[in-house]
């Protein structure tokens, strides 16, 4: 679990695409019986797909959103204006009739970061965060995985740091990755 630190930013992305960031204190201390406050007002139909915890001095990241048609972007984090909460907020990608579907998630990322894809029917990738494009809040995104028709993609999961991750000049598994996978 990770925790806030008081002065944190939160930003939340729907599925259309919307984004909204504010800050932590916006959102009031409540007991857990409470019923909570509005983070984003949401269109009809439309549903929050990501939670992003920002460190209030946080600027070399990148915020990654994959649609579910494959499309992805990262944007800076200072393309998302400071808003107080319960609006609609602002654009966080713009979708683009037939690219397939809304918004699968967002997350924030370094450039040295790996994020795992996956589709509906089971399809798995890995790819460096550095191979997406860094985009506008307002662009549409570039393709960052194929999915087949009547598929789409399913789940955007970061990838755990690891030593382990190491790859000869052949492009195959060290030896101590080898050993560990047999």
């Amino acid at each position: 679990m990770t925790w806030t630190s008081g002065e944190d930013h939160i930003l939340l992305g729907t599925a259309s695409g919307m984004a909204i960031r504010f800050e932590e204190n916006d959102a009031r201390v409540m007991g857990r019986n409470a019923s909570g406050v509005k983070g984003i007002d949401l269109a009809k139909g439309d549903l929050v797909v990501g939670m992003v915890r920002l460190p209030a001095d946080e600027q070399e990241r990148n915020l990654l959103t994959v649609t579910q048609g494959g499309y992805g972007k990262r944007t800076e984090l200072s393309a998302y204006p400071r808003k107080g909460r319960g609006t609609m907020g602002v654009r966080g990608i713009r979708l683009m009739e037939g690219r397939g579907g809304g918004v699968v998630g967002a997350r924030m990322v370094s450039d040295d970061d790996e994020v795992i894809l996956m589709s509906s029917g089971g399809t798995l990738i890995r790819t460096g965060v550095d191979e997406i494009a860094q985009q506008g809040r307002d662009a549409s995104g570039v393709r960052v995985m194929n999915v087949d028709e009547g598929e789409h993609v399913a789940a955007l999961a970061p990838v755990p740091a690891s030593d382990d991750d190491e790859v000869d000049d052949e492009g195959d598994a060290s030896p101590s990755e080898a050993a560990s996978v047999s």
